[in-house]
C-alpha cells in the first residue's frame, strides 16, 4: 500500500468489514478478501491484529475440514 500512513487510522474498522466477508459462500470472494486482510494486517493495531488472528484460528480448527 503506497499511502499506508493515510489509511492507518481506519485499518481496524476496515478489518472488521473484511472479517465478515471472509465467511462468504463464494470462494473467489473469500480469496480476494483474504488478500485484502493481508495488506490490512500491516496497518492494523496489535490488539486488532490479535483479534483477527484468534478468530481465524478458531474458525480454522472448528470447521473440521
Amino acid at each position: 500500500m503506497r499511502k499506508g500512513h493515510l489509511f492507518r487510522p481506519y485499518a481496524d474498522q476496515a478489518s472488521k468489514a473484511v472479517m465478515v466477508s471472509l465467511g462468504d459462500r463464494n470462494e473467489t470472494v473469500r480469496k480476494t478478501y483474504a488478500a485484502a486482510a493481508g495488506y490490512l494486517a500491516r496497518l492494523m493495531t496489535h490488539p486488532a491484529l490479535t483479534t483477527y488472528v484468534n478468530s481465524q484460528v478458531e474458525k480454522y480448527f472448528s470447521e473440521g475440514n
